[in-house]
């Protein structure tokens, strides 16, 4: 009899241990996916602000010109351009050994350019949009991310 009880309190102390690791392991789990959640999160509110800056972008236009030192002339023209965010991006979250920011995301999101030129600030107001390269792929745009504090900071543009 004492043989049986002892067998069976063993089974239950191999049980409990069991429940105490999984209910460790589902924790750490469920704290991860809290942490890609918020990551995701905050990478969908950084692509609006992109989004929002360069609709901004477009209605400006700067000289990328120089003068010619000798006789004072532009040698170029002026240049407006703005990136067009998509909606697609990709992502990869790393675990990490630092104590101030036990993880580190990367996210790159993809843009096409457009530009427009002129010989005078009017000439290229009134010019249409055309696309910064003849082939017309996406250029990506790759940013850094830690999380310090239970929030995800931009680190690298």
């Amino acid at each position: 009899m004492k043989c049986k009880k002892l067998s069976i309190n063993i089974l239950f102390l191999k049980l409990l241990i069991l429940m105490i690791v999984s209910s460790f392991l589902l924790s750490c789990t469920s704290q991860e996916e809290k942490i890609k959640r918020n990551f995701i999160k905050t990478i969908e509110l950084r692509l609006e602000q992109l989004k929002s800056e360069n609709l901004q972008k477009k209605q400006q236009i700067e000289c990328h010109g120089s003068r010619d030192p000798i006789t004072l002339k532009d040698l170029h023209s002026y240049r407006a351009e703005y990136y067009e965010y998509q909606d697609s991006y990709s992502y990869d979250i790393q675990k990490t050994s630092s104590l101030v920011s036990p993880y580190f995301g990367v996210v790159t999101y993809k843009f096409i350019c457009f530009e427009k030129r002129g010989h005078d600030e009017e000439e290229c107001s009134r010019a249409d949009w055309k696309l910064c390269s003849d082939t017309g792929k996406f250029f990506t745009d790759k940013q850094t991310f830690a999380y310090q504090n239970n929030e995800w900071i931009l680190k690298s543009k």
